[in-house]
């Protein structure tokens, strides 16, 4: 690639907004240059109007003039306002792949989610400059995105001047060339040919990261943008520099105040780059664009090669949507919004795939710099680049698309759609000066050869396209990075985009997976840090088909830990994930397989990922300092909510005590500050930055303030809130809702004091999401009985916590019990042996194993199993919901009702060779009277 003209080629990011508004303000479009706004539909008719109705709210049909825009059968393909003004300089910006853009400063990194229940990749945090947040305010001013969709950053404008591809450009004016970067917490470090070197932010005026495949940069978009690969994409360019893509299915359309005034109507959009959703006020909104998923239009930053032979007419490189003077795109009396501006002799070569099949352009030359432009363009295809410019018909070349003696008039030559040969790999768009054969009247040179290739298109093949992007989505989905999926179960996959509201004022764009397959299964490697022993698995019932259950096994190291339904989220509480104990016999690199099964093929779930903790999701256990200052410091800020998501709390459980006729205080730290601490002036200044700017730090209220964020027991003057006058000796439990108590807020220290000289003290202090999660753990650290030789014991474990032997059961996960699964030492001659028991009558224990059989393998399930003496219970075997096996165990009663006895038993599975298969062994119920399983063991045996 000549990466120095493809370097000139580029254009700022605000450079479409100027042209846009340059076009619509200086030259107009044709039709009406007196109208506000101009839409251009599929099949080229161009309306214009004053009146842009019904874009305020979801569901609506917008109208222009009274003309339907988002008809099913006739779309409009972009809309431009043609009366906004737009921004002069960009000082500061961020643009992704795919030609998006977001001005604003990177100010800051992150590798973590800010939330245990998102799993997302590493981020760079965005200052925009543009009013992008949530239009109450709440929210605050800053923006999340992945830093993998980065294509280039600007700290400190150089004006005009672009960056190639690979190149770093200090502030101190130095250019250096690197291979690959890797972002860090306000540095930057960079792979150069002679080693690595990091770099401060604050040293850096602009970076380009190296150049991706166009072709797959834009399947690997599309599988996050479009999934479904099914209606229309919407990208917003505003006035202020922006500019946003998602898909029309997850447009959304908002009004804040008066839905007749364009100023309070907003627009959101949530572009895959960005963790957060955006919004764009409707009357900064410059162009609306609306293009189909199958339709790629070629940019100059996916050309692999540029190559120029200038005359006289050096100094012009070519650029994208403007002419090569950096004006609108106007052939005669035709204003066109996108296409590449030329000059002279010049080629622009595209690699092109396997599955583009056909392309369409224009081609014309404008007047700018007056007539006697003269000169010939073509469009040829390869299979390999060609040495010399202007040579048609050489190398293996085939010619698409010709127009010779082209003069600068008032029309421009638009082609048809052609196709494009099998075979070829390139095709290239070729302008030539006319020299010999020119009129009379022509200028001899090229200073007025001023082409302009007209929205130049290519159509790929839809069924292929989606085929690469199903491919693609394992790697393309953050969800799914890093898990590994079987190609057969990833074809039958699905995807569908939403706009998840289960919070009215947190909206955002969230992709379901489904399968239409018995089961799918997904597999990742996790690396466990030292104490970690909960995992959970963050997945969710919700949209259309919340109603559809699904259920998941859970196994780790082939350990199976847990079968249960995912839950159903309703409403804006969060539901709690899916959670096991892991074993700490499993070591520190723990595989996890996670097969989610669904009832129907409509069912579907939102996955978030899978997280590892130290406590139970859900618990935060805080030990508290002891002596000193009091004062604990937490690693991390913690975030106080009314509806708590994973990873954030609303409850306080602590246990204190202290001496007679003292007092004991505890406070919490808000955003690295006690209010106790702070003089008056410097509260009441605090309180007004907080109520003042709401959008720093969420929806402040006085509740924090005006009770310090401190409980207080005993007789002391104090704004606290106090739990008591008289302070006792006995240690007591204290449980608040700090939500209510002091409003939202992030806990980043707590400190503890006492009136006496050491005598009061506070022994724990704990923080949960819902209050259930005390009484789960006040269970827990009860006395537990120990198990006896000789007979079985319930467990108090509402959670499977491990406390069996896997290769009993092995890989079989067992549903959750109010006994739990437990291990007995002996059991009629078996030395170890497990136990289940069901939870109510008509709620058996299931034991589940999705496995794909296989062929020509016969495959026969053996289950070897007891009971308690004098008791029975049902036995039920089903795979794919066929019922194979129901007998009562044991099928004939021992001679001795004092003895038990081990039955085997076999099912042959043979006839599902091949085939994904859910098998599901129950222990029932019948006259709920101790249906308690024994199992010696429930394995798959394969042979001839």
């Amino acid at each position: 690639m000549n990466r120095s003209l493809m370097a000139l080629s580029k254009v700022q990011p605000v450079g479409l907004a100027l042209m846009l508004v340059a076009a619509c303000g200086i030259a107009g479009l044709s039709a009406a240059r007196a109208d506000q706004f101009v839409a251009e539909f599929s099949d080229g008719e161009r309306i214009s109007g004053t009146e842009l109705r019904n874009w305020h709210d979801v569901g609506s049909q917008p109208t222009l003039n009274g003309r339907g825009l988002l008809q099913a059968d006739r779309h409009v393909e972009w809309v431009v306002n043609t009366t906004v003004k737009p921004v002069s300089n960009l000082p500061a910006l961020v643009e992704f792949a795919g030609d998006d853009c977001l001005p604003g400063e990177v100010i800051g990194y992150s590798a973590e989610a800010d939330q245990a229940s998102e799993a997302t990749a590493p981020c760079l945090i965005i200052s925009p400059a543009v009013n992008c947040v949530h239009p109450d305010g709440r929210f605050p001013n800053s923006v999340r995105v992945f830093a993998d969709d980065v294509r280039r950053v600007v700290w400190d404008s150089r004006g005009d001047r672009a960056t190639p591809p690979g190149t770093a450009v200090l502030r101190t004016g130095a250019i250096i060339s690197f291979r690959a970067a890797r972002w860090g917490d306000g540095t930057l470090t960079l792979l150069q040919t002679g080693g690595v070197k990091e770099f401060p932010w604050t040293e850096i005026a602009e970076i380009s990261f190296p150049e991706k495949d166009p072709w797959e940069g834009y399947v690997q978009r599309l599988a996050r943008l479009a999934p479904s690969h099914t209606g229309r994409l919407v990208r917003l360019t505003s006035s202020k520099g922006a500019r946003f893509t998602s898909t029309a299915d997850t447009f959304v359309a908002r009004h804040f105040g008066d839905a007749n005034k364009l100023e309070e109507c907003w627009h959101w959009l949530h572009p895959i780059w960005s963790v957060d959703p955006l919004f764009t006020r409707v009357s900064e909104i410059l162009c609306w664009e609306f293009p189909k998923p199958d339709v790629m239009r070629l940019n100059l930053s996916d050309a692999s090669r540029v190559e120029s032979r200038p005359v006289l007419a050096a100094g012009w490189p070519p650029r994208s949507n403007q002419s090569v003077e950096g004006l609108p795109i106007e052939v005669g009396d035709k204003l066109y919004l996108f296409g590449i501006g030329v000059m002279g002799t010049t080629e622009i070569t595209f690699a092109i795939p396997a599955w583009a099949e056909r392309m369409r352009t224009g081609v014309g030359l404008v007047t700018n710099h007056g007539p006697g432009g003269f000169g010939h363009a073509r469009v040829v295809a390869s299979q390999s680049s060609k040495e010399t410019l202007g040579e048609v018909g050489s190398g293996g070349e085939t010619e698409l698309f010709q127009v010779n003696g082209l003069c600068a008039s008032k029309t421009s030559t638009q082609s048809s759609w052609f196709d494009l040969p099998e075979g070829q790999s390139q095709i290239s768009l070729q302008t030539e000066m006319g020299h010999a054969d020119r009129p009379v009247d022509a200028d001899p040179y090229d200073i007025r050869d001023t082409f302009c290739w007209l929205a130049p298109e290519v159509q790929l093949s839809a069924e292929k396209l989606h085929a690469k992007a199903n491919g693609a989505l394992t790697t393309a989905l953050p969800q799914l990075q890093g898990w590994k999926i079987a190609p057969s179960d990833a074809a039958k996959m699905t995807t569908q985009a939403i706009v998840d509201r289960t919070r009215w004022n947190d909206e955002r764009r969230r992709v379901l997976l489904g399968t239409t397959d018995r089961f799918l299964t997904m597999t990742r490697t996790i690396r466990r840090a030292p104490g970690e022993k909960w995992i959970s698995v963050n997945a969710f019932r919700c949209g259309p088909d919340l109603k559809e259950p699904m259920h998941a096994c859970v196994t780790v190291n082939r350990w199976p830990l847990l079968y249960a339904e995912v839950s159903m989220r309703e409403g804006s509480y969060y539901p709690d994930p899916l959670m096991a104990f892991i074993p700490e016999e499993l070591g520190e690199n723990l595989t996890v397989e996670l097969s989610f099964i669904p009832t129907k093929e409509t069912a579907s779930l939102d996955f978030r990922g899978v997280t590892l903790s130290v406590d139970r999701p859900g618990l935060l256990v805080i030990p508290l300092e002891e002596g000193g200052d009091g004062i604990t410091k937490l690693p991390r800020q913690v975030a106080i909510r009314q509806e708590p998501m994973l990873g954030q709390y609303a409850y306080v459980d602590y246990e204190w005590q202290g001496e007679a006729g003292s007092w004991m205080k505890l406070e919490f730290a808000d955003h690295g500050q006690f209010v106790a601490d702070l003089t008056k002036d410097s509260q009441a200044m605090t309180k007004r930055y907080r109520q003042g700017n709401r959008n720093q730090a969420g929806p402040r209220e006085e509740r924090g303030w005006r009770n310090s964020y401190s409980y207080i027991e005993g007789r002391h003057t104090s704004s606290s809130i106090v739990l008591g006058q008289n302070i006792g000796t006995d240690k007591h439990r204290v449980e608040r809702n700090l939500f209510d108590d002091f409003g939202p807020f992030e806990i980043s220290a707590i400190r503890f004091s006492a009136g006496d000289e050491g005598g009061s003290k506070i022994s724990r202090l704990i923080l949960a999401r819902h209050p259930q999660m005390f009484h789960w753990l006040r269970e827990q650290q009860k006395p537990r009985e120990p198990l006896e030789a000789g007979r079985l014991v319930h467990e108090r474990e509402y959670s499977l916590a491990g406390q069996y032997s896997a290769p009993i059961i092995e890989p079989f996960a067992p549903s959750a019990t109010w006994f739990g699964v437990v291990v007995g030492k002996e059991h009629f001659g078996e030395e170890r042996v497990l136990q289940t028991n069901p939870n109510e009558q008509n709620q058996p224990v299931r034991l589940v194993h999705c496995v794909k059989l296989q062929v020509g393998q016969r495959t026969e399930l053996e289950i070897v199993c007891s009971h308690l003496p004098g008791h029975n219970w049902p036995l039920k075997v089903l795979a794919n919901g066929e019922s194979f096996l129901e007998v009562l165990i044991p099928t004939q009663a021992p001679a001795d009702p004092q003895t038990a006895v081990w039955e085997t038993h076999r099912v042959d599975l043979s006839r599902f060779a091949g085939q994904n298969v859910v098998l599901v062994v129950e222990n029932g119920s019948n006259d709920w009277n101790y249906e308690v399983a024994v199992w010696k063991s429930l394995r798959l045996r394969a042979g001839n």
